[in-house]
């Protein structure tokens, strides 16, 4: 992902890792609870940052072998370093992402889409002192149930 705007003077940009476990509420929506490991390449030294994120997916549209679908939550997430540079250790992150899911054999799906990632302090720290990243990029991913 690359930092598409509110630039904080630099361009900061992450590579993203997650695991996630989905269940149905009903037709079309479901809950998961998401855990990230991103690694943030900024002006300092790169930072290590973990989270924790519940989301909500909605599929809108669909056939037996694939669906389209928004997803969204918010989350906390803690760092090793102040992320971004001059920020904090510990965040909050909101993202939200649409995709495609394609069925692949019989318990198996590819996800491809673009996500959207806010992670800031939310002024926790003082008015002055809340740089944030909002970053925009693509994913894939490999979804099994069972």
């Amino acid at each position: 992902m690359v930092e598409s705007w509110n630039l904080n003077g630099r361009r900061e940009s992450l590579v993203e890792g997650t695991a996630a476990l989905w269940g149905a509420v009903r037709d079309g929506l479901g809950i998961g609870v998401e855990f990230c490991h991103l690694r943030v390449f900024q002006q300092t030294p790169g930072a290590f940052v973990q989270g924790f994120s519940p989301l909500v997916r909605w599929r809108f549209a669909g056939r037996e072998t694939w669906n389209a679908f928004v997803e969204t939550g918010p989350g906390i997430s803690w760092s090793d370093l102040p992320t971004p540079p001059n920020g904090t250790k510990f965040n909050y992150l909101y993202q939200a992402s649409a995709g495609m899911m394609r069925r692949i054999g019989s318990n198996g799906h590819a996800v491809f889409g673009a996500r959207f990632l806010h992670l800031s302090n939310n002024h926790r720290e003082g008015r002055d002192h809340n740089p944030d990243l909002e970053m925009i990029g693509p994913f894939a991913a490999l979804a099994f149930s069972f």
